[in-house]
């Protein structure tokens, strides 16, 4: 039976009531800048007042000065166009809640609103995300709005208000510096217990031939869930905190889709990602293992809602999780991580939590070497930091993975070997410690840590899986594939861009990456530009030589 066309005056609440579904999601919810530039063009799409500028977009929408001259920045083209591949791929995840998706037309900076086959045929022609609730079939909105009901800013506005909490929260940690995290709430906060639950439909174990596949997986999701450095694993039959589940895709009646979910102390739904069933099990846990990734590593899903959840409590395991989010490069606060790393191990001296701590501040100090020029030396108070860190736990994964780097400055790879094996024990999962440690061995050879398995074939796989990687995660995988001469793999993550904006050097790093490897041209006339910006990142000299090789 067809659908009843929505008559015109509803395409306000419908358009409030989707971008307040996007601005929601968890990939948006850490993207301040992109979040204001969605809920600007929401406002402006609504106020129906003629046709927008960029200029209007640049000083009212992302916030720059009046004088702001457009044609020395692109800055509000590459928003927009970020925006647009940002779009495509929330609606790749979960599909809108009444059948229409958000999207901008090439060249329109309006709003519209078109089923997601149609608003993304390139990404979602012949594709369905899954349903984010059980509403009725997909309804047709005419994409030119008369103005607003009353009521329609209003929805988005509060939107935008639960928007701002969330982001106001991350900048909590400054409480800790006031004396003001303790006392109350839970005072003896650790990490939560997640259960795994999997569930798959015997169709998807006939399509990968793998009758044992429900199991594979499981053990490979409490694996990852066990070996994270912000939870533990909830045994059968005990209490969890969390609830992660990957079932057959039911709503979607069909055998070659799952549905990835994590569930809240609460029993509410904080996250979903439909995962189309690929042809065969070993690309099934790369996948797998990419999407855990955005919510099991310390800048995570989970690791954020804790801090919502023990936002004024104080213990080693909340001191760990306010330190990492320090150290996002997206987080402006960075300047304040030296306090905080003292303040934690002032408090938690004997904490399981302090080899990392003695490690980030070992990192920070030889990044401000770097900063001046000085080579890396297994001298001075970072190497001693970095050995009381090894001292205190001999196999933690920060700690082994800044030793290897300082090792294979200096070309040692036998030296660097046990340290490379004990971070991937333990941090393997970790995107950016996996990237950062594999670009600096990859010129090692192939006897290199062979007791790790195919661990160059997993730093590609993480990009297949992970598609919101974070910017520094995205930045050092790019570097480990283009080092270890994959050069395709290296080409596809730089066709997509990470959500969230970062610091200035990881940014422009970025930016030059991704220029360098669409165009040889770009890579062999700006070869010098591009090699000492890469020292700041890449510390073996063997590696800078094979990236640069790979881009030329």
């Amino acid at each position: 039976m067809t659908a009843e066309p929505v008559p015109a005056y509803d395409f306000a609440d419908e358009l409030s009531a989707e971008v307040a579904r996007v601005l929601a999601d968890p990939a948006f919810v850490k993207a301040p800048v992109q979040s204001r530039l969605l809920s600007y063009l929401c406002e402006q799409t609504l106020a129906g007042d003629g046709p927008l500028s960029q200029y209007a977009i640049a000083v009212d929408g992302l916030g720059r000065e009046d004088s702001y001259d457009l044609t020395s920045d692109s800055y509000p083209r590459v928003q927009i166009s970020r925006l647009r591949r940002n779009l495509a791929d929330y609606y790749s995840r979960i599909a809108p809640g009444h059948g229409l998706a958000v999207h901008l037309d090439k060249g329109d900076y309006r709003l519209h609103l078109a089923p997601p086959g149609k608003a993304y045929p390139e990404r979602l022609g012949n594709t369905h995300a899954e349903p984010e609730d059980d509403v009725g079939a997909a309804r047709t909105v005419p994409s030119d709005a008369a103005r607003p009901a009353r009521g329609s800013r209003d929805l988005l506005l509060r939107a935008a208000g639960a928007l701002a909490a969330l982001v106001i929260l991350a900048f909590g940690l400054f409480n800790l510096f006031s004396g003001s995290w303790g006392g109350t709430g839970s005072a003896g906060a650790a990490a939560p217990r997640i259960a795994v639950d999997v569930d798959i439909a015997p169709l998807a174990l006939g399509k990968l031939g793998d009758p044992q596949l429900a199991e594979h997986v499981r053990f490979d999701m409490e694996s990852q869930v066990a070996g994270s450095f912000i939870a533990t694993l909830a045994r059968t039959g005990t209490a969890a905190d969390y609830r992660l589940t990957l079932h057959s895709a039911p709503a979607l009646d069909a055998p070659d889709r799952l549905r990835l979910e994590l569930f809240d102390r609460e029993g509410a739904r904080a996250y979903v990602s439909t995962l189309a069933l690929p042809a065969n099990s070993e690309t099934l846990d790369a996948v797998l293992g990419g999407e855990l990734a955005q919510l099991l590593t310390p800048g995570g899903l989970v690791a954020q809602l804790e801090l919502k959840a023990h936002d004024r409590a104080r213990s080693d395991y909340l001191c760990f999780l306010r330190s990492e989010s320090a150290a996002r490069p997206t987080v402006t606060s960075t300047h304040i991580l030296p306090a905080l790393l003292d303040r934690c191990l002032a408090r938690y001296p004997r904490s399981d939590y302090a080899p990392f701590w003695l490690a980030r501040k070992a990192l920070l100090l030889y990044q401000a070497d770097l900063r001046q020029g000085l080579p890396i030396r297994r001298e001075g108070e970072a190497w001693d930091l970095t050995t009381r860190a090894l001292e205190a736990d001999p196999f933690n994964s920060y700690a082994n993975a800044l030793a290897a780097r300082i090792v294979l400055a200096d070309g040692e790879c036998a030296a660097a070997e046990s340290y490379f094996l004990n971070m991937i024990e333990r941090g393997g999962y970790y995107p950016v410690l996996a990237g950062m440690i594999a670009t600096e061995a990859a010129p090692c050879g192939s006897e290199f840590a062979q007791a790790a398995g195919d661990w160059r074939a997993r730093i590609g796989a993480m990009s297949q899986g992970n598609r919101t990687l974070d910017p520094l995660s995205q930045l050092y995988v790019m570097l480990a594939v283009l080092a270890l001469e994959d050069r395709a793999t290296a080409e596809r993550l730089a066709s997509t861009r990470p959500i969230e904006e970062s610091s200035a050097d990881v940014e422009g790093m970025l930016d030059e990456l991704t220029r360098a490897v669409e165009s040889r041209g770009y890579a062999r006339s700006n070869a010098t530009e591009i090699e000492a910006h890469l020292a700041r990142f890449v510390w073996n000299p063997r590696a800078r030589t094979a990236i640069m090789r790979s881009l030329r």
